[in-house]
């Protein structure tokens, strides 16, 4: 396959320790649970659910902007990092964004404080994909949320409170809902071998080029992705050498030098 001709090319530019972490990570992704958030306006709790999604291994998260007010900036101490793992995608209105997850085929559930109209989180059918949905701190979902949702989750509450703080809840949440997906599938990933092969490209290239991916940034791994995709959909060798792949591999290379490592001496005589 020419993706591992291509990861080949690029592991020598990290660590053995910081290889073996990020295949492990790559192969530890779900797909088939997703995060969506709407209308957060504590940065905060977006960072923390950032982190939350990284921990537990969902692959995508997706804001959806509310209010006009609405802003969008990192709390790197809350989110030690996690927004340059997880991939995070903007979206300026709810319907477009729920109604690609629904062409996707996800099941889009919100997680609700009513318990009457709403489930456990374990009652869902994990054999489909299932998108989390978590509302604004004070006013809760939009009407295009209620109009468009599958279903409705709640948290057990056994407690004189009756709420959770939104990135709490979102940690009980998808904590239980990448467990049970796990448990359907049978293993610790739902990507392809293609695409756990991407993402570890994916993640080289954040660890490499290092600091905040903006718009830019995320630009460029974009079209890599695509590059890659249309690669190894052709199985060859040849289409290695393409203007996009050029480019990138010029780009991580000035970025960091090639690891020296020590020689392993247990393969000498």
């Amino acid at each position: 396959m020419s993706h591992l001709k291509f990861l080949n090319d690029l592991r020598p530019l990290v660590s053995t320790s910081r290889l073996q972490r990020i295949e492990k990570v790559a192969h530890s992704r779900l797909k088939g649970v997703t995060c969506v958030i709407e209308g957060l306006q504590d940065t905060g709790n977006i960072s923390a659910i950032q982190r939350t999604c990284d921990a537990f291994g969902v692959l995508n998260i997706h804001s959806i902007k509310r209010f006009s007010l609405d802003v969008w900036k990192q709390h790197r101490k809350v989110s030690k990092g996690a927004e340059k793992w997880t991939n995070f995608t903007k979206w300026d209105e709810g319907r477009t964004c729920l109604k690609q997850l629904k062409e996707d085929g996800f099941n889009l559930v919100v997680a609700s404080m009513e318990t009457k109209v709403s489930k456990p989180i374990d009652k869902l059918d994990f054999s489909k994909p299932q998108a989390i949905i978590f509302g604004n701190e004070m006013r809760g979902f939009s009407d295009e949320v209620h109009q468009m949702k599958n279903e409705s989750v709640h948290i057990p509450m056994h407690g004189f409170v009756e709420s959770l703080n939104v990135s709490v809840a979102a940690a009980c949440l998808l904590n239980e809902a990448a467990t049970l997906r796990r448990q359907w599938i049978g293993g610790n990933t739902d990507l392809s071998e293609l695409e756990c092969a991407i993402h570890e490209v994916e993640l080289l290239y954040r660890t490499i080029i290092g600091g905040v991916r903006d718009d830019a940034s995320i630009e460029r791994e974009s079209l890599l992705k695509q590059e890659l995709e249309s690669i190894y959909n052709l199985d060859t060798e040849m289409q290695l050498d393409t203007p996009v792949l050029n480019a990138f591999v010029c780009e991580v290379q000035s970025k960091r030098k090639p690891i020296l490592r020590k020689p392993d001496l247990t393969k000498q005589s």
